[in-house]
């Protein structure tokens, strides 16, 4: 979610943190989980970013309003360049402009 709100690729958001990009690779894939110093890296150069769901998937909730400290821009999508490519979409994930996320999976 940081690497796609931010705009950035694999490489660049390696790049941003500091660590090698065959890391960030590898988190992504599945194949390693995040250290310590990965997830301090993240922090220190995304403040913005919950540590807590940086490390548990889970929002703190507030009065039953997930909290996002780091909101993301937003992307504009293309229907045709999805359809030309033939790319078969598996989630969307909606933020919301009162703090709600929600998240849509294909059947």
């Amino acid at each position: 979610m940081i690497i796609h709100s931010h705009h950035l690729t694999n490489a660049s958001f390696a790049d941003k943190i500091g660590v090698q990009r065959s890391s960030v690779s590898h988190i992504l894939k599945g194949r390693n989980k995040p250290s310590l110093d990965f997830i301090q890296r993240v922090i220190t150069n995304f403040p913005r970013v919950d540590a807590h769901w940086l490390i548990t998937g889970q929002m703190k909730e507030a009065n039953n309003e997930p909290q996002i400290l780091d909101e993301p821009e937003p992307v504009s999508f293309q229907q045709s360049t999805l359809i030309e490519k033939e790319q078969e979409v598996k989630r969307v994930i909606l933020f919301y402009a009162n703090g709600k996320i929600e998240e849509i999976k294909s059947s």
